[in-house]
């Protein structure tokens, strides 16, 4: 199973765009766009109006070791800031690694923005990288009562002109990325006997 979550509720939006629009506006957007694609892949998504903490209890009732955790975020309006980045636990493992790398470096290159990375050596980040040092879906997630679940949190580009001026005309393009990668590294739908299993 795939969950896909749109960062921010309407309680509250997120950061806000050059153009008015919110963070939620875009991370919806994107959430819907992935979805309608086809959903062979068994996505679920989240209400818009959960808070964090419902969206979190939510996952933890479900989740398991097969599934993924995509939680769609846009950077704040910083005119001098540009790049796509991916966040997960320290902890991750190489599945959840892998696909992050894959997902940022695809959208870096459809989008045409830099990778952001905090050391050299890897594409990901991790929560006490970010700008705040923490970050709940990926630390309150719990796999067997244990951090680590396999939970990504993606942050598409800046809500900057000139971010948003070069994702707007590949929005499109970077949900068929996003639908396409999982489709790749979601190998089994249905139950979990793999002699039952049929492959997509």
């Amino acid at each position: 199973m795939i969950y896909l979550i749109a960062g921010h509720d309407t309680h509250r939006p997120g950061a806000i765009a050059h153009n008015g629009l919110t963070e939620h506006h875009y991370t919806t957007e994107l959430q819907h766009s992935v979805t309608w694609i086809n959903n062979r892949l068994h996505i679920k998504t989240d209400d818009e109006s959960f808070r964090l903490t419902e969206v979190i209890e939510w996952i933890n009732s479900n989740i398991t070791q097969r599934d993924l955790v995509i939680d769609i975020h846009f950077n704040n309006n910083n005119p001098r800031a540009t790049g796509t980045e991916v966040f997960i636990h320290p902890d991750a493992g190489q599945r959840t690694r892998h696909i992050a790398t894959e997902m940022v470096q695809g959208i870096s290159r459809i989008v045409d923005i830099p990778v952001r990375r905090h050391v050299s050596t890897r594409d990901y980040k991790y929560p006490a990288e970010s700008h705040i040092g923490t970050l709940g879906i990926i630390e309150r997630v719990l796999l067997e009562g244990v951090p680590a679940a396999p939970v990504i949190l993606l942050e598409v580009c800046f809500l900057n002109q000139r971010d948003l001026a070069r994702y707007e005309p590949q929005k499109n393009n970077v949900a068929k990325f996003l639908y396409d990668l999982l489709i790749r590294h979601t190998p089994l739908i249905g139950n979990l006997d793999p002699k039952e299993e049929k492959r997509i």
